[in-house]
């Protein structure tokens, strides 16, 4: 039903529907736990590029679909880079959701020592920090537990 739901997407928008990015956002991250790629960057660059305009929520399932393994797709760490730039050029504030998301990312791909740069550059323009984004570095750099 997601191809579906994508459909009347582009029909409302089509007929001059004004649509709400909460709903968007919804779809999107629809798409996202369905592994939709093509969909999710479609419809992404629909919003972008004829509105709604995307918030800090969209960048933030678009950076968080890029920093997940997905069936047969590596994590994206190139893609999710550019859209956290992209995001804060538009002026959009990444929240402490945004950062620990990315962190967890750069983790998961064995960037330990960018994880804790990209904390410390965060920490030091104060920017907002949780839990998670610390766990995420502190559990990326500890061994292994070694079976027997």
């Amino acid at each position: 039903m997601l191809a579906d739901a994508k459909d009347v997407f582009m029909l409302a928008k089509k007929i001059g529907v004004e649509l709400n990015i909460s709903s968007c956002n919804f779809l999107l991250k629809c798409l996202a736990e369905g592994d939709k790629l093509e969909a999710v960057r479609s419809l992404f660059d629909d919003l972008k590029n004829s509105g709604p305009s995307p918030n800090v929520y969209t960048y933030t399932i678009m950076i968080n679909f890029y920093c997940k393994e997905r069936h047969g797709q590596n994590i994206d760490l190139e893609h999710a880079s550019q859209i956290l730039e992209e995001m804060e050029k538009k002026g959009e504030t990444p929240t402490v959701v945004t950062y620990g998301v990315y962190i967890h990312g750069l983790c998961r791909v064995g960037s330990i020592e960018d994880a804790r740069n990209k904390i410390q550059d965060l920490r030091s323009s104060n920017q907002p920090l949780n839990i998670y984004c610390y766990n995420a570095a502190h559990s990326g750099v500890l061994p292994k537990r070694q079976t027997r």
